[in-house]
Parts: structure tokens; C-alpha cells; sequence
């Protein structure tokens, strides 16, 4: 798992669970082996203690399935809650890595295409200050964008240089996001330029984020072109087919929801006076919208609070699940125990001693599930292939929640051993 495992072979990390919870159960299936070879071998077995080595044998032996059950219920939810988390604390760094400029769009088949001065009205309204306003110039093929060493140079502080008759092939992706990506690079372009096909050869990949990932551009392959090359095309292409990204970045990019909205709402209306580019006004207002760091970052967070949510609901459900599971267990050995402790009641044991066998007893179905859950989730947790902080921080995460959980446990077994002993206790007593 720890040498295999990556987001090329997400595969090893089921196979290996599978293996890990095999594992857990035939650990769990031998406790009450282990359990005497311990004792046995730290000379742990004196008089004091021949009953409570009994008791824990047979309770061991009798739990397995219940203790197994618990400890996948819970290793799971720790482990799901901790990826919601990574969600959440992620959101900031993934939305700003696909989005170099807070807020970016493209002009482009006759959309979008705002005034200066709307642009102007717009940007006057934002409560944060605009800090840069960068044009990049391209050319929309099918399934290709087209762009210029020369243009990219001088907007974007880039050192491209093109060969003539070249291209160099850029994927617009961030290699630690946690996905898959293909970034095999197209053989060769071929343009039609005045009716006749000019060929380029590749001149190698860049795999960076060099702007925003406009939607409407998003489906297609980017190439650089050498400037004479991309002035050359540009100058046989069709009018619609020549576009522009703006690039924008302010003061505060927290501050930049309402520009966006605004922003937003101008290109809709704009686009809406025009022809349909695809089959109806929605597909439109989808493919044409801008791209922004705040929009990608709400969302992000939203889809983490509420993958938190879920997984908090179902963690409430499991732990509602393992108590009643072993209240039921316990109940169901009820009789039996008392019918047990009503005979060491003849031979002399007190109501302190009943009390710390039983304790001793209870301790052992509540905690070792969630012991063995802890070092499940948390081992599953920090080899997870997110790079999110580093893999301590995801470990960290992962022992927070972990605690929490064991809280939550510890106040139960506190409430129900007190209840437990006491009505034992208590029935004991009326049959002296």
C-alpha cells in the first residue's frame, strides 16, 4: 500500500482494505488466544485475577462478529469525515491553482463581447480594488486553441519562444489535484491556410496553469504557436474564430463575488441579444461564463461542508448502530451474568469487585473497535493521495476526528456502565 498506492493505481488502496478488514477479523477472531498467551507470558495469572482472565476469554470469543462489525463502521466514517475535511481546508489552494487570475473570460464567437465602458461600470462597482487587466489574444479551431509565444510573453510574464513551424502543446492542469490526467501531446497540427494545409510540428509540452481554464475553451487542446505563425492563421481565419481572454486580478479576491456576479449578469444580456452559439440561451450562459477563484472556492467549500455533513450523519447512525448492537448483546447475556455473580455472591465477592469486573468487561466492547478503527483511518488517512499540506496534516485531521469519536464513546460507556452495574447490583441484591 505504502510503495503502490497513487492516483495512476488507486486500485491498490481497495484491494488493500479488503486485505486490512480480513486482517482485523481474523485479529479480532483470536483475541482470546491472544489474550492468554499475554497473560501467561507476563505471569498476569494469580488468583487475583483467574476471573477476570475467564471473563475476558469468554467475552472475546463470544464478540468477535459484533467487535468486527463496530470496528468497520467506525474506521470507515473516521476515514470518509476525514476526506470532507481535506475538502474543506483544501478549497483555497485548489481554487487558486486552477485560477491564476481571480477572474478571467473569454471574448469569443461573437459572445461576450462587452463595451469598454460596461467593463469599466462594472469594475467601478467592485468593493475591491482592481489590480491588473490582461488581454490574451487566440484563435478557436475545432477542438483546438491557438495561441502566441509573442502575446503570452508580454501579459503573462512567460519566456516562450516558438520555432518557426513548430508548437508547443499546453495542458492546462494542476499534477497534484489528486486526479488522473492525460497529457499526451498531439503529433501534428495541420491549419488550412488559404487552401492550403500547413503542417507544424510538436516542440514539446508545458503542463502548468498558465490562466484561467475558461469553459467554453476548457474541451479543447491548447497550442503556442511562434508569433508569425499565429499572425499568419489569424489573418486567414474567420472573424468569429478570433478571441480574447481577459485576465483580471484585485486587491482582496474574497471581496470579488459581487464584481462576478455583476460581471455575470452583463454577459448574459449581452449574449442573450445574439444568436444562440449552441442548441438553446442555457447551454450559452453555462459555456460562456466566466472563470474565478471565488466562484471555484464557494464551491469547493460547499461541496466539502456538505460531504462533512453526510458523513457526520451517517458516523451519528453508525454510532447509534454499534450502541444498540451492544446493548442487545449485553442484554441478551443478561441472565446468564446474573445467574454468575448470584453464585460468586455465595463465596464472598462484594459489590466493589462485581463493579470493576464489569467495568473491566464493558471497557474491552467499547474500546477496542474504536482502538482498532483509529489506527485503520488514520493509516488510510495519511497515505491518501491528495497532496493537501502534506501527509502529516492529513493525519492530523484524521486523529482529530478519531478523538472526537472516541468523546463521544467514552461519555457512553461512562452513562451505560453506571446503569449497567447498578441494575445488576440492584437485582443481585433482592435475591440475597
Amino acid at each position: 500500500m505504502i510503495i503502490n498506492n497513487s492516483v495512476e493505481n488507486s486500485s491498490v488502496s481497495l484491494r488493500s482494505l479488503a486485505g486490512c478488514f480480513l486482517g482485523i477479523y481474523l485479529l479480532i477472531s483470536s483475541m482470546a488466544w491472544l489474550f492468554s498467551k499475554v497473560t501467561n507470558y507476563f505471569h498476569y495469572k494469580s488468583y487475583k485475577n483467574i476471573l477476570f482472565i475467564a471473563n475476558m476469554k469468554h467475552t472475546l470469543g463470544q464478540s468477535k462478529k459484533i467487535l468486527f462489525i463496530i470496528t468497520l463502521f467506525v474506521s470507515m466514517t473516521i476515514f470518509m469525515s476525514t476526506i470532507a475535511v481535506i475538502l474543506i481546508s483544501d478549497s483555497k489552494r485548489i481554487s487558486t491553482a486552477y485560477n491564476p487570475y481571480d477572474i478571467g473570460y473569454a471574448e469569443i464567437f461573437e459572445k461576450n463581447k462587452i463595451t469598454v465602458p460596461q467593463l469599466d461600470n462594472i469594475l467601478n462597482k467592485s468593493k475591491t480594488a482592481l489590480t491588473s487587466l490582461k488581454t490574451i489574444d487566440f484563435i478557436s479551431k475545432p477542438y483546438i486553441t491557438i495561441l502566441s509565444d509573442e502575446n503570452m510573453n508580454t501579459n503573462l510574464g512567460t519566456q516562450l519562444k516558438v520555432e518557426k513551424g513548430c508548437f508547443i502543446s499546453l495542458f492546462q492542469i494542476v499534477k497534484d489535484d489528486g486526479y488522473e490526467h492525460d497529457t499526451t501531446a498531439i503529433s501534428s497540427l495541420v491549419i488550412p491556410i488559404k487552401g492550403t494545409n500547413n503542417t507544424y510540428k510538436p516542440g514539446g509540452k508545458i503542463t502548468k496553469v498558465l490562466f484561467n481554464n475558461i469553459p467554453i475553451l476548457s474541451n479543447g487542446h491548447y497550442v503556442i504557436l511562434n508569433n508569425n505563425d499565429f499572425q499568419n492563421i489569424k489573418t486567414a481565419s474567420k472573424k468569429e474564430e478570433v478571441g480574447k481572454i481577459k485576465l483580471m486580478n484585485f486587491k482582496d479576491w474574497y471581496k470579488t463575488k459581487e464584481v462576478l456576479d455583476e460581471l455575470k449578469s452583463n454577459l448574459e444580456t449581452h449574449n442573450r441579444k445574439n444568436k444562440t452559439y449552441f442548441e438553446n440561451i442555457n447551454d450559452d450562459i453555462k459555456w460562456f461564463k466566466p472563470a474565478s477563484r471565488i466562484a471555484d472556492y464557494l464551491d469547493e467549500k460547499q461541496s466539502g461542508a456538505y460531504s462533512l455533513f453526510l458523513c457526520s450523519f451517517v458516523g451519528i447512525l453508525f454510532f447509534l448502530s454499534s450502541v444498540v448492537m451492544l446493548h442487545f448483546k449485553l442484554l441478551t447475556e443478561y441472565d446468564n451474568e446474573k445467574i454468575k455473580y448470584k453464585k460468586l455472591y455465595k463465596i464472598g465477592i462484594t459489590d466493589n469487585e462485581v463493579a470493576r469486573l464489569i467495568s473491566k468487561e464493558l471497557k474491552v466492547l467499547f474500546f477496542v473497535p474504536y482502538i482498532l478503527s483509529i489506527f485503520v483511518s488514520a493509516f488510510y488517512s495519511y497515505n491518501l493521495p491528495v497532496k493537501q499540506g502534506g501527509q502529516m496534516v492529513t493525519l492530523m485531521y484524521s486523529l482529530i476526528i478519531s478523538l472526537i469519536y472516541f468523546c463521544f464513546q467514552i461519555v457512553f460507556y461512562l452513562v451505560y456502565n453506571k446503569m449497567y452495574v447498578k441494575r445488576l447490583i440492584h437485582n443481585l441484591e433482592k435475591q440475597k
